[in-house]
């Protein structure tokens, strides 16, 4: 359910999805199979106001389902394929906010100064699903699920500039990954402390 944005007007999105069948336990031959259940849902709301700049906020909720200690299925949403990029974090290697084991409130600004500019400023909590599942996309887990569930903050920025109108486009920007309490005391979260990560791109249209 979606309505694009535009001005003056609220935009809406609305996404939801359920897995189930059965999956190996491990690549091992023969390995056992369990039923799988797990499911993702998106809820985002935007309004894009009438006045210079044209400003737009939006608020949004994700969640996708990880695996239960206990369970007798498997619960963690695999999210298959699909962009690379998306609500989650700026492209490229960064990607540690992925739809799996996620529980998330995110909101955003998006300016733009005219045709040419865009710029956005997002921010992001992070929770875990299921606390003794790994978190996202990151592989840090705490089995006992002794660590909590809080995973801490993203705060993402970009700017737009088309160098060509429709043709060529260069983009910069950056995210930085504060760690909460999940990813300092889960067993393997390594020590490494807050993320950041900065990027450029050109693109071309044809």
């Amino acid at each position: 359910w979606f309505r694009a944005p535009s001005v003056a007007h609220w935009d809406y999105e609305v996404e939801g999805a359920y897995q189930f069948g059965q999956a190996s336990t491990s690549t091992a031959a023969g390995a056992a199979r369990v039923d799988v259940a797990a499911y993702f849902a998106h809820v985002l709301v935007g309004h894009t106001f009438a006045v210079p700049w044209q400003p737009r906020i939006g608020i949004a909720y994700d969640r996708a389902s990880g695996d239960k200690r206990g369970s007798a299925s498997n619960n963690r949403f695999d999210t298959l394929f699909g962009a690379r990029r998306w609500e989650y974090g700026p492209t490229g290697i960064h990607g540690a906010v992925g739809r799996a084991n996620l529980s998330s409130l995110d909101g955003r600004i998006e300016l733009r100064p005219d045709a040419r500019w865009e710029t956005l400023v997002g921010y992001r909590a992070l929770w875990l699903d299921a606390r003794s599942d790994s978190f996202a996309s990151t592989g840090v887990r705490d089995a006992t699920g002794d660590s909590g569930d809080f995973a801490g903050h993203q705060i993402e920025t970009r700017v737009r500039f088309w160098l060509v109108p429709g043709r060529i486009r260069l983009e910069a920007g950056g995210a930085v990954l504060l760690t909460g309490r999940f990813l300092e005391d889960a067993p393997n979260a390594g020590g490494h402390g807050d993320t950041l990560y900065g990027y450029s791109m050109l693109s071309t249209t044809f």
